[in-house]
């Protein structure tokens, strides 16, 4: 007994090195020039790996492994290839077979040999975007002489070539969107706004893919749409430079002018996207001198004038008119403030209204330590329900103060 513990504890020992973090082993790549190819600078690291790798996120069998998951900037021809310094006798343990798992989220055409993926960038002269332009912008930057020149492109599920296309884009979103689920390309309800920067080298123009924005079109009775806006992903080397809202603001100019739209929503949104969708909004809406104009509560009128112009749904045109409230009071204005945290209070309380006044109406059935229970849980409740305000104000400031800084 004592020699087969000995021998668990030694065969602990041996995996203990043969066992890593599936973030830190995969190393993703937009390659722009030969020397990106073989270079093992400025690659980034997925932040979900549990759809492809497991819900352990580990990999098993290997010491050192690096996993590279390697696209040209543009077409995003890819390359899929694993090193390592060791790799785990198959006596001991059986090692995972990585490529295996990822290469089934990616398209059947991807390259096994850097050399191959080098040979391939001559071709990115070639490549176009496709779909139709929407609209373009440039951001200036503050550390070097020349601006950056952005395109956005509007692709639905016919476009020719953009099936293929965004086969390959869309592998991004396992990497970077929890649970994500890839778009059914076959389906006539997606539109999708794709993001390129458009870069000028040795005279040639290349345009390399930033991001991009899905949209599903709903019907609505009885004759409208509402689109849901589905995934938006920047992708890590153009992230914190504003493009988010960029892509967002391309959707809502697409669809707040069509008659057609009753209002758009978001699927499951991460907090980061209600962040962005938030200071996209308030900015629109403080930019309306009508909606920002308003001084009255968030009644039925309110509410159509927003969406007719905006086409926000009506949770968010809820969230808005709160925060146009908060955004006017001035931190002296005790009373003011008192109004409005009564307010946003009265509307959190909302959904457990019908259940607490069934128990007020139960209290007098209660034999007196039952009403003591009962006194202490409202006090909790009602504490509960200052924490929740406070989060909420707190999210509202961050977003009012972004808004003003980009004024």
């Amino acid at each position: 007994f004592l020699l087969f513990l000995c021998a668990r504890a030694m065969d602990k020992k041996i995996l203990d090195g043969y066992i890593v973090p599936a973030p830190s082993a995969i190393h993703l790549k937009l390659v722009h020039a030969e020397e990106d190819v073989f270079s093992p600078e400025n690659t980034f690291a997925p932040e979900f790996t549990n759809q492809i790798i497991g819900e352990s996120e580990k990999i098993l069998g290997y010491k050192n492994p690096r996993i590279e998951l390697y696209y040209t900037a543009g077409s995003l021809t890819t390359y899929l290839g694993l090193t390592y310094d060791a790799k785990i006798s198959s006596s001991v343990a059986e090692p995972d077979n990585p490529i295996k798992s990822i290469s089934e989220w990616i398209p059947e055409g991807w390259l096994r040999s850097k050399d191959d993926l080098a040979r391939h960038l001559d071709r990115e002269k070639d490549f176009r975007p496709t779909g139709d332009l929407m609209t373009a912008f440039t951001l200036p930057q503050q550390h070097t002489p020349a601006d950056r020149h952005f395109e956005i492109y509007l692709n639905n599920h016919d476009t020719p070539g953009f099936a293929e296309y965004m086969a390959r884009l869309q592998t991004f979103t396992v990497w970077f969107i929890d649970g994500a689920n890839f778009l059914d390309l076959e389906d006539e309800r997606w539109k999708v706004f794709v993001l390129f920067e458009r870069v000028k080298e040795g005279g040639v123009e290349l345009w390399r893919v930033a991001g991009f924005c899905s949209v599903c079109q709903y019907w609505a009775y009885p004759d409208c749409l509402r689109p849901r806006v589905s995934q938006v992903l920047v992708l890590p080397p153009y992230q914190r430079t504003g493009l988010g809202p960029r892509l967002l603001s391309a959707a809502y100019s697409h669809y707040v002018p069509m008659p057609e739209v009753r209002d758009i929503s978001v699927e499951d949104p991460s907090p980061g996207f209600v962040r962005m969708r938030d200071f996209v909004d308030l900015r629109n809406c403080i930019a309306d001198p009508v909606i920002s104009a308003h001084r009255g509560p968030c009644d039925s009128a309110f509410a159509e004038l927003v969406r007719s112009k905006l086409k926000l749904c009506k949770q968010q045109i809820r969230r808005m008119h709160e925060m146009l409230w908060l955004s006017r009071i001035s931190r002296v204005d005790h009373d003011e403030f008192r109004e409005f945290r009564l307010s946003v209070k009265r509307r959190l309380y909302q959904p457990f209204a019908k259940s607490k006044d069934a128990e007020k109406r139960d209290m007098a059935k209660l034999a007196p330590a039952e009403a003591v229970v009962w006194r202490a849980q409202q006090e909790k409740f009602h504490g509960q329900l200052q924490e929740e305000f406070e989060a909420l104000e707190t999210e509202y400031r961050a977003v009012i103060d972004k808004v003003k800084l980009h004024a």
